[in-house]
């Protein structure tokens, strides 16, 4: 999960460009049985660089997700995850989801 995010960080930390190809279609297929958020990967990306994951975070923030209680989930398994990746603090959560909510919703209004 996330590898794709990852290497585009890791391209743009070092000083690359990654070019955008608008005609470019790149298919997800869901695969049954395999949670769409895993915690342990949100957390890794997150703890790789806080400002950049913000805007993976307010992408996940939908009517949809919201409804379904995913965002909640995922909330919540962010900060009592227990795993390699070090779990959220309270600060941390609030701090995150405050501004990914922030740019979920000036995104929807532009």
């Amino acid at each position: 999960h996330r590898e794709d995010t990852d290497l585009a960080w890791r391209v743009l930390n070092s000083g690359h460009k990654i070019n955008w190809c608008p005609d470019c279609i790149v298919h997800h297929p869901d695969r049954f049985g395999v949670e769409r958020f895993a915690v342990e990967s949100e957390l890794l990306l997150y703890r790789c660089d806080p400002k950049k994951y913000i805007e993976i975070a307010a992408g996940t923030i939908s009517f949809r997700t919201i409804s379904d209680g995913t965002w909640k989930r995922l909330r919540l398994g962010m900060r009592t995850h227990e795993g390699k990746v070090k779990s959220l603090t309270r600060l941390e959560s609030i701090s995150l989801w405050l501004r990914a909510t922030i740019k979920s919703i000036s995104r929807k209004l532009m």
